[in-house]
């Protein structure tokens, strides 16, 4: 990709995997999600234009891979 500084930057994709699951007690209002951010932890690709971090963090997150358990009820 040619960025308009001049400078190109490589393409990256990220896999994202997410479990779910809805009780059926309570309406099915609560929900548990188990989660993992970037399964095969690829790396962001690097952007000299960018800044001193040479990444973009309006485009990708933190670089590694994250797990996440979170709650969530609707009322």
């Amino acid at each position: 990709m040619l960025l308009d500084s001049g400078s190109t930057m490589d393409s990256a994709m990220f896999t994202d995997l997410r479990l779910s699951w809805n009780p059926n007690f309570m309406d099915e209002a609560m929900t548990f999600s188990l989660g993992v951010n970037n399964v095969l932890d690829e790396d962001p690709p690097v952007c000299d234009a960018c800044g001193v971090i040479g990444m973009s963090p309006v485009s990708h997150d933190l670089p590694g891979r994250v797990g996440y358990l979170r709650f969530t009820y609707q009322n």
